[in-house]
């Protein structure tokens, strides 16, 4: 007997619209007889649906025609067990897989909603969520434990609203050019070079569209990008090959997604798979991927990007996605493990986590309001 999965995509997120070509890639890629994948589409209203034309990526050319012939969903728990209300039906679910991209979905938002619910989560938490998602917050804690990464400084917009002229004397310590993007969200929404002051400005102001938080980045002229992906947990990782992504000096959401061929998402960008490199390089990218995700406890499926300094031989840190682009398949088809697979593996490894965690302890026998602890409560003022 197959086990359901619920898999939960879209969401309010700047990147709704790619975490809808990843989840149905994944559906339709998937071929092996394990699990069955129900797709529940997360709408802008903050609303659940499900529904057959979920499955069809044309019908999200006009979302009002789409969500009409989609019935609302309702999660719920009880005795029996997990399940979801469609309309008067209800449907068991084994477990939820969070197939989302961006802000209030992959940084553990989603994953607490459903773990207030009890639901089996195969997602990051809040707490991995939240440090991977916030590009400031990593660096620091990477800093901390000596992981090479360019120059930056970051800014939150009460404090430019306050004096916006500080950012120039940080700008002045790293110099131009200097790359601007949200702290919090993915897919290079809001990202920007800058190569003088009012164009620092118009770039911070622009992120601040977006996010409360701006990053401001070292460009690294001579540089080359090349990306990883991890798949497994603290205890043991595997990573797939290395890419090079061959596009111009930095990529925006419209290189990403936007010009690529139709829905091919990540998949469709300008890449060496895999990368042509020396030894030494690809080792030192592996081994501080692996160190990095152990580190931010990393697990699931991953994808790591780098850069490379050419003229300096420096390898920087860029950034992690909890949940990559096309769940960076197209770096595993590489290594002969195929897209079904994959889905499997995540899978099983987000269950196992998940099933470690309903043997912690999460309540403590201290009786606080017993007569004599009560006696000495002082609750006037």
């Amino acid at each position: 007997m197959k086990i359901t999965i619920g898999m939960v995509f879209g969401g309010l997120s700047v990147e709704h619209e790619i975490s809808v070509i990843t989840a149905l890639q994944a559906y339709h890629h998937y071929k092996n007889e394990k699990y069955e994948l129900l797709p529940i589409y997360l709408g802008k209203d903050k609303t659940f649906y499900y529904g057959k034309a979920l499955k069809e990526i044309k019908n999200y050319s006009h979302l009002p025609s789409l969500l009409k012939k989609c019935h609302k969903v309702q999660f719920i728990k009880n005795r029996r067990g997990n399940y979801m209300k469609v309309g008067h039906k209800k449907i068991a679910l084994d477990a939820i897989w969070l197939v989302t991209h961006g802000n209030n979905c992959e940084d553990g938002s989603l994953y607490n909603y459903f773990n207030m619910l009890d639901f089996i989560c195969i997602g990051m938490d809040h707490f991995q969520g939240s440090i991977s998602q916030d590009k400031v917050l990593c660096k620091q804690i990477l800093q901390a434990n000596k992981i090479k990464q360019t120059k930056y400084f970051s800014i939150h917009y009460l404090q430019y609203n306050q004096n916006s002229d500080v950012v120039f004397a940080q700008a002045k310590k790293i110099g131009y050019p200097l790359i601007v993007k949200p702290a919090k969200l993915g897919s290079s929404v809001g990202i920007t070079i800058c190569f003088n002051d009012a164009q620092l400005i118009d770039a911070i102001e622009q992120v601040f569209q977006y996010d409360t938080k701006a990053l401001v980045e070292e460009y690294i002229e001579e540089a080359k990008e090349f990306n990883i992906s991890l798949l497994g947990d603290v205890d043991f990782y595997q990573n797939s090959v290395i890419e090079e992504v061959t596009k111009c000096s930095f990529l925006s959401y419209e290189d990403k997604y936007q010009n690529q061929s139709k829905n091919k998402g990540m998949a469709g960008l300008n890449r060496i798979v895999p990368a042509i490199i020396e030894e030494k390089l690809k080792q030192e990218i592996i081994q501080t991927s692996k160190k990095i995700a152990t580190i931010l406890e990393s697990h699931l499926c991953v994808r790591l990007d780098f850069l490379y300094d050419t003229k300096k031989e420096i390898l920087y840190f860029n950034e992690i996605n909890n949940i990559p682009g096309s769940l960076a398949f197209y770096l595993w088809e590489k290594t002969d493990l195929n897209f079904s697979d994959l889905i499997d593996q995540i899978i099983d490894i987000g269950i196992r986590h998940e099933y470690h965690k309903t043997e912690l302890t999460l309540t403590y026998p201290a009786n606080i309001f017993s007569r004599d602890e009560l006696d000495q409560i002082k609750m006037s003022k």
